[in-house]
């Protein structure tokens, strides 16, 4: 968010890559990597002073803190990485977005059956980057794959598959910007068609988070829908 600095990821870990701000021109920080496995997702928080990673591993997923220093380089977090408490337990497929003032993140993913999706949320130290989990994960369908917060910062929509209906469909949850909190604004509003599983979270508000834009796929060619939001009560129409 500062500009210089961005980073990446492979199987062996992440990668430190520098940004001419005046060219443009991306270049690796010399051979440095910090290793780390199973990588699903990277996040840094708006203020360019943490990097999360979601991580993987023996079915199970946790999140990654680091900090990062001013030449760019990363220092793990103490209590990395963080998870959610019994039963709750995220499996597979999972994304994470952070709220615009750095003070929560969440975690969208599957149970460890892969039959229920939760949105769960995480106070974030402001000294430390430490997690701490906040509130009950909150369910939203049974194959999300894709969700966005609201530039306003009290929404947060989820778009999901549903497998027995073969459409998609979208979750509002109202964002508590006191406690990190979400609750559910009521019934999934369907949106027709089969989403894009293949692109990376298909679904983005506009700048002035008046519209949510959703990929969708009905064979060939794709196709993007909007969808207006009441900015009050989440509705989506």
């Amino acid at each position: 968010p500062l500009g210089g600095r961005l980073y990446g990821a492979d199987n062996n870990g992440i990668i430190p890559f520098v940004l001419d701000l005046a060219t443009g021109v991306i270049t690796a920080q010399g051979a440095q990597v910090v290793p780390a496995t199973g990588l699903f997702d990277l996040i840094m928080d708006p203020l360019g002073r943490y990097l999360y990673a979601l991580q993987s591993q023996n079915n199970t997923s946790g999140i990654l803190a680091y900090a990062i220093a001013s030449d760019g380089s990363l220092s793990l977090v103490s209590g990395s990485p963080f998870q959610l408490p019994s039963p709750y337990v995220p499996y597979g497929i999972s994304e994470l977005a952070e709220d615009p003032s750095g003070r929560f993140l969440y975690e969208l993913t599957l149970n460890n059956n892969n039959s229920q999706g939760y949105v769960a949320s995480y106070s974030i130290n402001q000294s430390t980057g430490a997690l701490t989990s906040v509130g009950t994960p909150v369910p939203c369908g049974t194959y999300p794959f894709g969700f966005v917060i609201s530039p306003a910062d009290n929404q947060i929509v989820v778009l999901d598959f549903d497998s027995t209906t073969t459409t998609g469909q979208l979750y509002t949850f109202a964002l508590n910007q006191s406690t990190g909190t979400i609750t559910s604004n009521g019934t999934p509003t369907s949106i027709g068609y089969v989403p894009i599983q293949t692109i990376n979270n298909p679904i983005a508000f506009d700048p002035s988070g008046t519209f949510v834009i959703v990929s969708q796929y009905a064979g060939f060619p794709t196709a993007s829908e909007e969808f207006l939001i009441n900015a009050k009560t989440g509705a989506v129409t």
